[in-house]
């Protein structure tokens, strides 16, 4: 009777799977990696596969950490022996697709996890977002900050000041147009994309992937764009680094508002923090936005969405998006002008950006005077639910997305 099996996990320097038996015994599995063989049995009780499924499991340590695609490029190879047979295990399509999809762009893995069943995409799920050998560095920082700038004008200079005063400077990366007004700087790297028109999926692409490489040197990203202010809840009375030591899971959703300069309230002063001078905001669903991140995600058109289902923390704990755009209208005017000499490739996207800009007053706040409710209020969390509720995931795109919308009601965003 033949004997055969399956390598269904391969996480770091650990290597396993099962061998169906059918009443053999003393099966050995060998791992061939670099040229070295790496023996043990196969004797571990697979109750996940059932009581009586007749498999048994097996674990091997290698010598050092491996990733999928070396399955198939002859680094790592793994068979069952039993006295004179010797059968390759065959490998588990997941773990397949994980392996086929380390050279695949993003487009290419969207369209690759849609063909797998759903209880499949939800193991290569599993696999994909295990960490890598690099990600298991022991010297890692803890967080780097990467953001889209037209330039360094409007609120870049507020948005170095406020992230400098939490990471280093060398651990902040802007992508941009316009890299020489960045010369009197200190940035970790600035990418330049000069000469190119401005386009949304693009943008995101670019930005998925310099967050997910720098991972392998920072245990968080945090994306924005530069007139994103990510400040811990202001309930949880924690410093940034506290804040971020207490997330669970590998994407973090912040609750986001639009920061509102009332009737008599001075221009915005940047060597002050934002809520020493702004107390109120609107909530806002395309502010709620997944900044942090510690696993390779896809990032959708204005990092609103991931392929990782939006949740918030806790009440009262994680992180708060304070967005400027409406926080000062003579910053605003400054972002007119570079709108205005801004290319697009969507006429669309041009209209938009330019007609947000130029308008005084937020649209929300164009009718009756707004209540004003405190940030831990019933009805921000009502918000939060709305929000949550809304959220879709599309096969088609491998993402997540919510609906947009903007309270009535303004929120006193200090504590």
């Amino acid at each position: 009777m033949a004997i055969s099996g399956v390598v269904d996990s391969l996480i770091s320097d650990v290597v396993s799977g099962w061998v169906a038996c059918d009443g053999h015994t003393d099966i050995q599995v060998v791992a061939t990696f670099d040229e070295e063989e790496i023996t043990v049995p196969a004797n571990i009780p697979r109750r996940d596969l059932g009581e009586k499924s007749g498999k048994f499991g097996f674990r091997i340590h290698l010598p050092r950490s491996a990733v999928p695609s070396e399955l198939f490029n002859g680094r790592l190879s793994l068979r069952a022996v039993q006295k004179d047979q010797s059968v390759p295990l065959k490998i588990w399509e997941p773990l397949r697709q994980a392996a086929s999809l380390e050279s695949m762009d993003f487009q290419g893995l969207a369209h690759a996890v849609r063909f797998l069943s759903p209880e499949n995409r939800t193991e290569f799920n599993k696999i994909f977002s295990e960490p890598k050998s690099w990600q298991q560095l022991s010297d890692k920082k803890q967080l780097c900050v990467v953001a889209y700038a037209h330039d360094a004008s409007a609120w870049f200079p507020y948005f170095y000041s406020y992230y400098t005063s939490i990471v280093e400077p060398s651990s902040i990366f802007i992508v941009t147009p316009s890299p020489r007004s960045f010369d009197d700087y200190t940035l970790g790297g600035i990418t330049s994309i000069d000469g190119f028109p401005y386009d949304n999926p693009a943008r995101s692409q670019i930005m998925s992937r310099i967050c997910q490489g720098l991972q392998a040197y920072y245990e968080w990203t945090l994306l924005c764009d530069v007139d994103e202010i990510v400040v811990p809840h202001p309930d949880s009375e924690k410093s940034f680094p506290e804040a971020l030591a207490e997330l669970k899971d590998g994407v973090s959703i912040s609750r986001g508002f639009d920061v509102i300069q009332m009737d008599g309230e001075a221009d915005f002063d940047f060597s002050r923090p934002v809520l020493d001078q702004r107390r109120f905001g609107l909530a806002a669903s395309g502010m709620c936005k997944p900044h942090l991140a510690r696993v390779p995600v896809r990032w959708s058109i204005g990092y609103h969405f991931t392929n990782h289902k939006p949740q918030f923390e806790t009440s009262g704990k994680g992180f708060v998006t304070l967005h400027l755009k409406w926080a000062c209208n003579k910053v605003r005017a400054d972002v007119a002008r570079i709108v205005q000499r801004t290319k697009y490739t969507a006429s669309n996207t041009a209209s938009y950006a330019l007609e947000s800009v130029v308008i005084e007053k937020h649209p929300a706040l164009a009718g009756a005077t707004p209540k004003i409710l405190s940030i831990g209020s019933e009805e921000m969390k009502a918000f939060e639910r709305q929000f949550i509720a809304s959220a879709r995931y599309s096969s088609e795109e491998d993402l997540w997305a919510a609906e947009h919308f903007v309270s009535s009601t303004l929120f006193e965003l200090r504590k």
